[in-house]
C-alpha cells in the first residue's frame, strides 16, 4: 500500500526543484502518540528516515531546519490555564471546517456561558453555527466571528482582529481563550500581537481526521504546517 504522503517542498520558493527532498516516515501507532513521537524524532531522526511507513512527509533542507528548531522549542502545544484575574470576555476560534473539533469547542463555550452570565462571548462562525443550531437562545448572547463578503476563508490573526474591533473597551478585555490545543500558541499569540490580554485557556486536545483543510487532520501535518513557516 501506498504511504499517504504529505508533500510540503512546493511552499519553499526559495529552494530549487532539483535539490533532493528531506524524507520522513511514520507509523499509525507514531500519530497515536505525538509527544513521544516528537521525543523520537528529535533524539535521533533517521529511524524516520530509514523506515518504512503508512505516512510519508517530504520537505527542503531550510524547511527541516525550521521544523527541528520549532518542535526543540516546545512551544507547539498548550495546556489549558487560569490566573486570578477574572475574565470579561470569551473568544473561541474553530478549527477547520467540519464538526468533528469545533463541537467539542461549543461545548466549552456552554459551559463557560453557564457559569458568567456577564461573560461577553465572540465564536468564529463553524462554531457560531452550532451553538444556534443548539439553543436559538444563543443569538442574543454570542457574536459571531463572520468572513469578509469577498473572502472564503479567514486567518487566525483576521479572526482575532475582528474580535478587537467589536469590543468596546478592547484595553479593559481580559479575555478568556477556547481554542485547539495545537492551534492555541498561534491564537494567543495573535491576541498579543493585537494588544489584547488572555486571562484564561480552555483547549481540546483531539483533530479533525476527515476535515477539508488537510492540515488539521492529524497532529503531524498541523506542525508541518505551523513549524515551517
Amino acid at each position: 500500500m501506498e504511504p499517504q504522503k504529505i508533500d510540503i517542498t512546493i511552499h519553499d520558493k526559495s529552494t530549487p526543484a532539483t535539490e533532493a527532498p528531506v524524507i520522513y516516515r511514520f507509523e499509525q501507532h507514531h500519530l497515536d502518540d505525538p509527544l513521544g513521537t516528537i521525543d523520537a524524532l528529535l533524539a535521533g531522526h533517521t529511524t524516520f528516515r530509514d523506515a518504512a511507513g503508512e505516512y510519508e512527509t517530504r520537505l527542503t533542507r531550510n524547511q527541516d531546519v525550521k521544523f527541528r528548531a520549532y518542535l526543540s522549542a516546545r512551544k507547539f502545544r498548550a495546556e489549558g490555564w487560569t490566573s486570578p484575574e477574572d475574565p470579561n470576555c470569551l473568544l473561541t476560534l474553530s478549527y477547520g471546517e467540519s464538526p468533528d473539533v469545533n463541537m467539542q469547542l461549543a461545548t466549552l463555550v456552554e459551559a463557560g456561558m453557564r457559569g458568567s452570565d456577564s461573560l461577553a462571548v465572540s465564536a468564529q462562525r463553524e462554531i457560531a453555527r452550532i451553538l444556534f443550531e443548539r439553543d436559538a437562545n444563543y443569538r442574543r448572547r454570542v457574536k459571531p466571528i463572520d468572513l469578509d463578503c469577498d473572502k472564503t476563508y479567514i486567518t487566525t490573526l483576521a479572526g482575532v482582529a475582528k474580535f478587537k474591533r467589536s469590543l468596546d473597551r478592547p484595553k479593559d478585555a481580559r479575555v478568556w481563550l477556547v481554542c485547539q490545543a495545537w492551534h492555541a500558541p498561534r491564537c494567543a499569540a495573535n491576541c498579543a500581537d493585537e494588544g489584547l490580554r488572555v486571562v484564561r485557556g480552555s483547549f481540546v486536545d483531539d483533530f479533525s481526521p476527515s476535515d477539508p483543510q488537510p492540515w488539521v487532520r492529524n497532529w503531524l501535518a498541523w506542525v508541518l504546517k505551523e513549524g515551517t513557516k
